[in-house]
């Protein structure tokens, strides 16, 4: 390596640096400067908000860890998992709780049950 030379610092996945000084160059005495920062396990924190639900967080918030929502009554998790977990760049997947649908009104014989909606509530 030459003087001058620039070497970029980039992290494994799940883990993420925490300098924003992301390159080092090479000095006149034949050595790199110093890494200002560290690779750390990325964290997705206690902060995941879900609309009419709840978020179970395991012991840890970091990279492959996972979470439990938990819908509301008379919701459910609209065909995704009630699972979430922290990606790589420090960020949870998601899932929505979306109203339970009854379906249909029944019937009635010689009436009918009408409805403005066939969602919960």
């Amino acid at each position: 390596t030459t003087y001058l030379a620039i070497a970029t610092v980039s992290c494994s996945t799940g883990w993420m640096y925490n300098s924003t000084k992301f390159t080092i160059s090479c000095r006149a005495d034949k050595s790199w400067e110093p890494i200002s920062g560290a690779c750390v396990l990325a964290d997705c924190g206690r902060g995941l908000t879900i609309n009419q639900g709840s978020v179970t967080y395991g012991s840890t918030t970091t990279f492959n860890s996972s979470a439990t929502v938990t819908c509301n009554s008379g919701y459910t998790a609209n065909g995704a998992s009630q699972i979430v977990s922290c990606y790589p760049n420090a960020t949870w997947s998601t899932t929505i709780c979306g109203a339970l649908d009854c379906g249909a009104a029944p019937s009635i014989i010689r009436g009918r049950a009408l409805t403005s909606s066939t969602l919960y509530p």
